[in-house]
């Protein structure tokens, strides 16, 4: 499993980009780095106890930006024809549903930010993004799959 934990920013502790985490196509890349930034922003509001209005907005910002990103990546396995296509599908669905389920109970006070951050930060970035995904990684690398050519397939 790859480290995420980067140096601290002060006093935080703060999920860092390592190349590693490539795939060689740059839009998946850049959404996934910007990934990265959105939940430092939420681990930073939640260790700075910002209002949990704040920190809700974060959140579905987060999950907005998730949600694109599942379906660009989509387009872009499609393309390069990813025979785990249906399966990475299904997970992206049940990621997302519970993500967004998550956002609800943290707005309803039923939930804690620490569950939130949890899950986004391992379940969609440790387990998802960073072993799930490398499952496709040398399709893309294969197929030599660049923006241009998902452009076309958007």
């Amino acid at each position: 499993m790859h480290n995420v934990w980067g140096e601290a920013k002060g006093n935080l502790v703060r999920l860092a980009w390592k190349a590693s985490f490539c795939s060689g196509n740059q839009t998946i890349d850049s959404q996934h780095q910007a990934l990265f930034v959105i939940s430092n922003e939420l681990l930073e509001a939640v260790l700075s106890s910002r209002p949990s209005t704040e920190i809700s907005a974060i959140i579905h910002r987060l999950l907005d930006d998730v949600s694109r990103h599942f379906h660009d990546e989509e387009i872009i396995l499609e393309a390069v024809g990813f025979p785990g296509m249906s399966q990475h599908v299904a997970e992206h669905t049940k990621l997302l549903a519970r993500g967004i389920e998550m956002a609800q109970e943290f707005k309803a006070s039923t939930l804690t930010v620490g569950a939130v951050f949890q899950f986004l930060a391992y379940e969609v970035i440790m387990l998802h993004m960073l072993k799930a995904d490398r499952e496709y990684f040398p399709f893309i690398n294969e197929a030599g799959a660049t923006d241009q050519d998902t452009e076309k397939s958007a």
